[in-house]
C-alpha cells in the first residue's frame, strides 16, 4: 500500500504567508508590550526615587538650617521607613539641640548676674578698706599729734624743773 499525498503549492505559499503574518504580529506585540513594561518601570523607579530623594532633600535643608543656627526648622515627613526614622531622629536632635542652648544660655546669664554680684562686692569691700585706712591715717596722726604734744609737755616741765632748784 503505498499513500500519497499532494499539495498545491499555492496552498503551502498561503499559509506560509498566514505564519510569517501572524509572527509579524507576535514581535510588534511583543515590541510594544515590552516599550510599555519598559515606560511603566521607568516610572515606578522615578516615583520611588522621588519617595527616597525627596525627604532625604529636606533633611539635608534642615541640616544645613541647624548648622547656621535656626533651631526653629523641623521636619514634616510621615513615613513609616528608614527615612520616616531619618525625620524623627533629626526632628529630636533639633529639639535637645534648641534645650541645651537654652541651658547653656541660662547658665551663662546666672554666671553674669554672679559677677556682678561679686563684682559689686569686690567695690564695697575696697570702698571700706580706703575708709579704713583712711581712718588709720587720721589716728596715727593724731597720735603723733599726742606723743608731739607729751613731748613738749615734758620739756616744759623739765624746764620748770630746771628753773625751780635754781
Amino acid at each position: 500500500w503505498v499513500i500519497g499525498a499532494g499539495a498545491y503549492e499555492e496552498d503551502f505559499q498561503d499559509t506560509q504567508l498566514r505564519v510569517s503574518s501572524a509572527l509579524n504580529r507576535l514581535l510588534i506585540y511583543t515590541g510594544i508590550g515590552a516599550i510599555l513594561a519598559v515606560i511603566i518601570f521607568g516610572l515606578l523607579a522615578l516615583m520611588m526615587a522621588n519617595r527616597i530623594a525627596n525627604p532625604l532633600r529636606q533633611a539635608v535643608a534642615l541640616a544645613e538650617k541647624v548648622a547656621d543656627g535656626d533651631l526653629t526648622q523641623s521636619l514634616h515627613i510621615d513615613q513609616k521607613d528608614e527615612v520616616g526614622d531619618l525625620a524623627n531622629a533629626l526632628n529630636r536632635m533639633t529639639g535637645q539641640l534648641e534645650d541645651l542652648i537654652g541651658n547653656i544660655q541660662e547658665a551663662a546669664n546666672q554666671v553674669a548676674s554672679s559677677s556682678e554680684e561679686l563684682s559689686s562686692s569686690a567695690q564695697s569691700l575696697s570702698s571700706a578698706t580706703a575708709e579704713q585706712a583712711a581712718n588709720l591715717e587720721e589716728t596715727s596722726a593724731s597720735i603723733e599729734e599726742l606723743a608731739s604734744s607729751i613731748q613738749s609737755n615734758a620739756e616744759n616741765a623739765n624746764n620748770a624743773n630746771k628753773i625751780s632748784t635754781k
